[in-house]
């Protein structure tokens, strides 16, 4: 009898086994084709990671790169998650964006510097908490925060963090994404946020509301993603700035949700006392004139 049941057990376990390999080959093999699907279509590559390793997708976008992968039991959820990292300039600054659902239970003094960000709705679903309090509430404007709720509302979950620190900003969605539209779905998402945010790096920009001339420095054309130097042009509704030869290559602002035709050139440098003149607006591609409708 002892023998017989030894024989079960182990034939139940030898049969979990083997269906927990087919299994977890199947979603290796699926997930696999998924990333490859995704490599093609953003110039990237996978990696086919190992026992201890997840598979990652590592992705190109403008001059910088970006990696996809899916974790077990990621800070702050205790569930599988999503996520897509891509470099940070600033290594020193950190800054976490948590769902306040989360949160409770967390340390007090963890979040003792939570930052308001004026935005009632947004401070009610969301802790914001960084080291620089100048910097945070810079990087968290009116289109970064659009932006989070966008994907927050994503999927099953209606949860996403945000985590800058490193180098690297981490966008964690705690849902299990295999599906190639709703891989691509979250990245392109992430992506529109990270634009956001490094638009918010031009903060020192004030082209039409301020009576004084500012510095434009180190700041980074949304097309090309590099330095605009010279020729910069702006956005006439949304004020993102652009090079001209990129404004004119893609003919309308890049920004999501904007699609303005128009832009409009700074003027040259004048005195800081001095009152800016009207700046004209330069007209879209294909008009014969360059004024703007009454």
């Amino acid at each position: 009898m002892e023998c017989l049941l030894t024989f079960l057990f182990l034939l139940v376990a030898a049969i979990f086994l083997v269906g927990s390999v087919t299994n977890s080959y199947a979603n290796r093999s699926r997930r696999r084709f998924v990333y490859e699907s995704l490599a093609r279509r953003y110039a990237g590559s996978r990696v086919p990671g190992g026992f201890l390793n997840p598979m990652t997708l590592q992705l190109r976008y403008g001059d910088t790169r970006a990696s996809l992968r899916e974790t077990s039991s990621s800070w702050p959820y205790r569930q599988t998650c999503t996520e897509l990292t891509i470099a940070w300039p600033d290594f020193a600054f950190r800054c976490e964006i948590l769902p306040r659902k989360v949160v409770v239970g967390f340390p007090a003094d963890r979040y003792r510097s939570e930052f308001a960000t004026g935005d009632a709705a947004f401070d009610d679903e969301f802790v914001v908490n960084g080291t620089d309090e100048k910097a945070t509430r810079q990087l968290v404007r009116d289109g970064v925060r659009w932006q989070i709720r966008r994907i927050s509302q994503l999927f099953y979950s209606n949860s996403v963090c945000i985590l800058i620190q490193f180098g690297q900003i981490i966008v964690r969605k705690p849902d299990s994404l295999w599906k190639l539209d709703d891989l691509q779905l979250f990245v392109e998402r992430s992506l529109e946020l990270y634009d956001q945010i490094m638009l918010t790096r031009a903060s020192g920009i004030e082209f039409l509301d301020s009576d004084e001339a500012q510095t434009l420095e180190d700041v980074i054309c949304p097309v090309c993603g590099e330095t605009i130097a010279r020729q910069l042009v702006f956005c006439r509704r949304c004020k993102t700035p652009y090079h001209a030869d990129c404004w004119e290559f893609v003919g309308a602002c890049s920004v999501y949700g904007c699609g303005e035709r128009r832009c409009l050139s700074p003027q040259s440098a004048r005195a800081a006392s001095g009152p800016h003149a009207n700046m004209p607006a330069a007209p879209p591609r294909g008009s014969d004139s360059g004024q703007q409708p009454g």
